[in-house]
């Protein structure tokens, strides 16, 4: 028995193990399963028929006509992942990231962190793109181990993509990864498309590496390296908030000197994460993992 939310009234829709999917199965009760909520509409086995349409190069279920919205029944808390390295499938983290990626997750890759030297399409491609892209398999690959497959991993792309495409593409995901780079110019990229309230409000798995991680913040801190020669306070999604991070931690003395303007100027902790190291922020509770250290004021 499969499960199905429809949208706005939260009907329960279950359909059986004989739906017509093509070559898909049904998406499998553990992935769009809402615990602890009554079903107000339950059918019969044989009174429900899903199909599968593509739409821009994405898969959708359709229950008797009426597409099925991820957001519709995926409800589990919104949750956090802060990490330097898009390495998710590594020994010393997948035992700790297997409890929140799960096989039947859609993935959407939010690729805007580029440099300035990315100028067009051509250019993006040279980093992103299947086949040719010196980032796509670090960004797609690593999900493999989950049991996600290929065809349930859309990226979104700065030169092609329409605002509305790139607004389906991250509602119909269940986990949004935003990739490393330059943090500035990707807040910048995300204001020219009026995506910050939408990634604000993201429900689902936010995994961000490196200046995926810096923008979940209200406001981070970068501090000067070769990319960036001076310290510097930045707005960001605001998703998170109350805490400072320090990525890519290695103990160097600007490094050090940064962290403490932060513990002076925010009076807040500033979790310093190692290249093996990240955070988890489920419901506001903060779970450190790897070689993280934390600072705080005195």
């Amino acid at each position: 028995m499969y499960r199905f939310f429809l949208g706005g009234s939260m009907k329960l829709i279950s359909c059986s193990n004989h739906c017509t999917l093509e070559d898909e199965k049904c998406y499998s009760e553990n992935s769009y399963y809402l615990s602890g909520l009554e079903p107000k509409y339950v059918f019969e086995e044989n009174q429900v028929q899903v199909t599968w349409k593509t739409e821009k190069g994405i898969r959708f279920p359709y229950v008797s006509g009426t597409l099925v919205h991820p957001k519709a029944y995926v409800e589990r808390p919104t949750t956090h992942i802060l990490m330097n390295t898009s390495e998710i499938d590594a020994k010393w983290c997948f035992p700790i990231l297997r409890k929140y990626i799960h096989a039947t997750d859609r993935v959407c890759v939010f690729a805007f962190s580029f440099f300035d030297d990315t100028k067009n399409s051509s250019d993006w491609n040279k980093q992103y793109a299947p086949g040719q892209g010196i980032w796509y398999r670090a960004n797609t690959d690593v999900f493999f181990k989950y049991g996600i497959k290929k065809e349930q991993i859309v990226w979104v792309n700065y030169f092609q993509d329409s605002r509305q495409e790139i607004e389906s593409k991250i509602l119909n995901s269940s986990i949004l990864l935003i990739t490393g780079g330059a943090p500035d110019l990707m807040m910048k990229r995300i204001k020219e498309f009026r995506l910050k309230k939408l990634l604000k409000n993201y429900k689902g798995l936010m995994l961000g590496y490196s200046a995926g991680a810096m923008i979940q913040l209200d406001q981070y801190h970068i501090t000067p390296d070769q990319d960036y020669p001076t310290f510097g306070y930045y707005s960001g999604l605001a998703t998170l908030s109350g805490f400072s991070i320090e990525p890519h931690y290695q103990n160097s003395s600007n490094q050090k000197a940064s962290i403490e303007q932060v513990l002076a100027d925010k009076k807040h902790p500033v979790y310093a994460i190692g290249e093996l190291g990240g955070l988890i922020v489920q419901e506001g509770n903060i779970t450190c993992f790897g070689d993280v250290e934390l600072f705080e004021s005195c």
